[in-house]
């Protein structure tokens, strides 16, 4: 019965760290999106000084 409760401890921790990793990748790549955007912008923005300097 020990065996059981520590097999279910281990089986919880990995399923809880792979929520939190799944959760922290859906965020990343959402900051990740966010960032792509705005050096994209920036991108534009350089180049359009450049054109009309």
């Amino acid at each position: 019965m020990e065996n059981f409760q520590i097999i279910v401890n281990i089986l919880f921790t990995i399923v809880v760290s792979l929520l939190f990793v799944g959760i922290w990748m859906r965020v990343a790549n959402k900051i990740g999106k966010v960032l792509g955007i705005s050096k994209f912008i920036m991108w534009i923005a350089s180049k359009l000084k450049t054109f009309i300097s």
